[in-house]
């Protein structure tokens, strides 16, 4: 099933409009986080990131989150993971490839081909 979109590209000399269409691809659950230049999906399900190649039919583990104590088994509970904020709250993939991610209690980096990620800032609030 295909979903037809019109929008509208405006630059100052003129205005043009453009079809978008929308095809159903996979589904999962997970928080989007990103979608790169080569159609690659990034979603995040607690403190983990998936990427998918192909439109989300099929998912792998890109990166995650070291979490230690108590957060991952809070994590794994949606409930808990949302109330708490144990999730991944924006991603962004660098042009080296590297993956830079922000949480609620730190910033962290994965450099590329690695899965674990290494915290880069830590939140003050979690001092």
């Amino acid at each position: 099933m295909a979903i037809s979109v019109l929008w509208s590209l405006a630059d100052e000399e003129t205005m043009a409009a453009q079809e978008l269409i929308l095809e159903k691809c996979g589904q999962t659950l997970g928080r989007v986080l990103f979608i790169s230049d080569t159609n690659g999906l990034y979603i995040s399900r607690g403190y983990s990131v998936y990427r998918s190649d192909d439109g989300g039919l099929t998912w792998i583990l890109d990166c995650r989150v070291p979490s230690k104590g108590w957060k991952p088994l809070v994590s794994k509970v949606a409930l808990g993971a949302r109330l708490l904020r144990f999730n991944i709250q924006a991603l962004q993939v660098l042009p080296d490839g590297s993956r830079v991610a922000v949480a609620r209690d730190g910033i962290y980096r994965a450099e590329p081909g690695n899965v674990e990620m290494s915290r880069t800032f830590l939140s003050l609030a979690y001092i």
